[in-house]
């Protein structure tokens, strides 16, 4: 696991309010490149090829997040030369809708949708008149009518965000030596308070690092490696850090090498293991990245204890790619035959058992949930 980029969590994640599921036939997207997109039925696993429907001479860049209130799609346009723009299109058709009235002078753009589908903010870099520099700023928009509120005096970290549940504040995550959540008023965007979260962890000698894994449902998800030497793989402890009332969970030796998520409702650890990929170089053995083993396990937030261990097979490197709304079923997606494709494993992680593998045609760039 690369330790510097611990804090990725690999399906882009907005925190979006949806309908009950229950009931209602739940749909997943998973997107590759150009706009190519694999529509999945989670009840029957039947698979449709789709795309988005581009303007001509639209380059697609990323996909932005999904607003499954008002069923629209974000997407950023960046051609080879010259800025880039904000795409909305219908998440159910797919057809394009408009841009944004924005000008991003920089492919990095970052958006953070309202859980009740009100509203939405756009960060993304601007350049300034004459004599000015170039430099970040937020919009706040209408998420139904996709209209442009207000420019915001304030910025802050939105890369990294996540709500509560009343919404009334929002938790932006930044990692790194000097890792801590900035929380923020939702309403008036100024900054509440900031918490230092390199004071919960351990540090050397007594770990061999530490740092935030990964981020959800209120939560932030830290690890602790305790492995005793640089050349030897990982072994990860983790535990929850519970952001509204500042407690910690039972910290869980897992005595493994891997990447980790909080699941959907915040009670358990879903934990993807996997192994160091060696090269010889020089006479020295290198580490190349890491690939799957094909195990994930699943550990309680409350007890610590291992809920149960799901085997299946996996080639390459591998990520976990979501959660189905009901929290009942997940989605891996590990390589294909071929480097430009795909395999997508569903997990049932209450039952501790594989469902289907889906091969895909292409490799997976996002993915998101939503009712038909």
């Amino acid at each position: 696991m690369k330790l510097q980029n611990c804090i990725l969590i690999s399906l882009c994640l907005f925190f979006i309010i949806t309908p009950s599921y229950g009931f209602a036939k739940t749909s997943a997207y998973f997107v590759g490149p150009q706009g190519r997109i694999a529509k999945l039925d989670t009840d029957t696993n039947a698979l449709i090829q789709l795309s988005l429907k581009t303007p001509a001479n639209t380059t697609l860049d990323k996909i932005l997040g999904a607003d499954t209130i008002n069923n629209y799609l974000y997407v950023t346009h960046c051609p080879r030369l010259g800025p880039c723009k904000v795409g909305v299109y219908g998440l159910k058709t797919l057809n394009f809708i408009k841009e944004l009235p924005l000008v991003a002078q920089a492919p990095d753009v970052q958006m953070l949708i309202y859980p009740d589908g009100t509203k939405f903010l756009i960060q993304y870099v601007t350049q300034g008149g004459a004599g000015e520099e170039t430099g970040y700023t937020t919009d706040l928009y209408d998420a139904k009518t996709l209209t442009k509120i207000k420019n915001l005096q304030t910025i802050f970290g939105m890369e990294k965000v996540m709500f509560p549940s009343d919404s009334k504040k929002i938790y932006s995550v930044i990692g790194g030596d000097d890792a801590h959540v900035d929380i923020i008023d939702s309403s008036s965007y100024q900054k509440m308070e900031s918490r230092d979260l390199t004071l919960l962890w351990r540090k050397e000698p007594e770990v061999f690092s530490s740092g935030i894994e990964s981020y959800g449902s209120g939560g932030i998800l830290v690890f602790e490696n305790v492995k005793v030497g640089p050349d030897l793989p990982d072994k990860l402890d983790l535990y929850v850090y519970d952001i509204e009332i500042k407690t910690t969970s039972t910290r869980i030796s897992t005595g493994l090498q891997g990447d980790a998520i909080i699941a959907i409702n915040g009670t358990k650890i879903i934990f993807d293991e996997t192994v160091d990929v060696i090269r010889k170089f020089g006479g020295k053995d290198r580490v190349m990245g890491s690939r799957s083993l094909g195990r994930v396990h699943i550990y309680d937030v409350a007890t610590g204890k291992e809920l149960g261990l799901i085997s299946f097979q996996a080639q390459g490197k591998g990520r976990i790619r979501g959660i189905r709304p009901a929290g009942d079923r997940l989605y891996y997606q590990s390589e294909g035959d071929t480097k430009e494709t795909s395999k997508i494993t569903v997990i049932d992680i209450n039952n501790y058992a594989t469902v289907t593998t889906v091969p895909l045609p292409f490799r997976v760039l996002f993915t998101t949930f939503f009712v038909e």
